[in-house]
């Protein structure tokens, strides 16, 4: 049976293969992956939670080997949108000529879609900023530090006594207040005299050290910049090779088409 594929797209399938570590050494591609549990390998090293290698066992049985491939089609490809027809299922256990190749082929274009469309959600996905969580101190009420104190009411004569034998509210609270200012005046005086005088290079450090925010968010934004192209060009890479696989696919399809007519 003639090649569906030419001999660069072959060569370029087996080097994709050989990079992926198998329990077998590979000696006939098409006995190799009959019963599926190579290809099991080959979605395990791509989806490692996904497979289970222990549903698949070796087997020459064509029982067991449509076995091992509805399992792997049932409860992997199934999960990441990659179908597989009964007939490719037959060809595969038959080990019929390149249906090994086709099947190889279909999942590397399915898992470059799969990297391509999490590359792009990555570089779209929006950054989420950064939440200060800052607790502002509760201020006491001066009304909750105040008292009610409820006296007996005191004879006109005592309270007129009182009135004149004591000053008035407002000249105790301005002789206080004079006072409080002081007090704070000569506080202050005091602890600048401690203090020692600041120089330059003091005052210089104090403004790098109030730059050093600014600097850091900078550099921050650059690396994420950075990022995001390359995240884009990884997509731009993605894209290229989905779209050769694509031409590959329909230059395929179109050489088993006319090989069908002829037979």
């Amino acid at each position: 049976m003639e090649s569906p594929f030419d001999e660069e797209e072959l060569q370029l399938l087996y080097s994709w293969v050989d990079e992926i570590p198998l329990s077998r050494p590979k000696k006939n591609i098409a006995r190799d992956f009959s019963d599926g549990v190579m290809m099991a390998e080959v979605v395990k090293h791509f989806f490692p939670k996904l497979v289970d290698l222990h549903n698949y066992s070796s087997t020459s049985s064509s029982k067991q080997k449509i076995y091992n491939w509805n399992t792997l089609d049932q409860k992997v490809f199934q999960k990441i949108g990659f179908s597989v027809d009964p007939k490719e299922i037959d060809d595969m256990v038959k080990c019929k000529p390149f249906a090994a190749e086709r099947m190889l082929k279909t999942f590397q274009i399915k898992v470059t879609q799969i990297q391509q469309r999490k590359a792009t959600q990555q570089v779209t996905q929006p950054t989420k900023p950064a939440t200060s969580n800052t607790s502002k101190d509760s201020i006491p009420s001066s009304s909750a530090s105040s008292r009610v104190i409820t006296k007996r009411p005191a004879s006109a004569s005592s309270v007129r006594t009182r009135e004149q034998s004591r000053p008035s509210s407002a000249h105790i609270n301005h002789m206080d207040a004079v006072s409080h200012h002081s007090s704070r005046a000569r506080n202050r005086d005091h602890f600048l005299e401690q203090q020692p005088p600041i120089d330059d290079e003091t005052l210089y450090n104090n403004k790098q050290h109030m730059n050093m925010p600014v600097f850091e968010e900078s550099e921050l934004i650059k690396e994420k910049d950075a990022k995001i192209h390359e995240l884009e060009e990884t997509v731009k890479l993605l894209e290229s090779k989905i779209n050769k696989l694509q031409l590959l696919i329909r230059l395929k399809d179109s050489k088993i088409q006319a090989l069908s007519n002829k037979i």
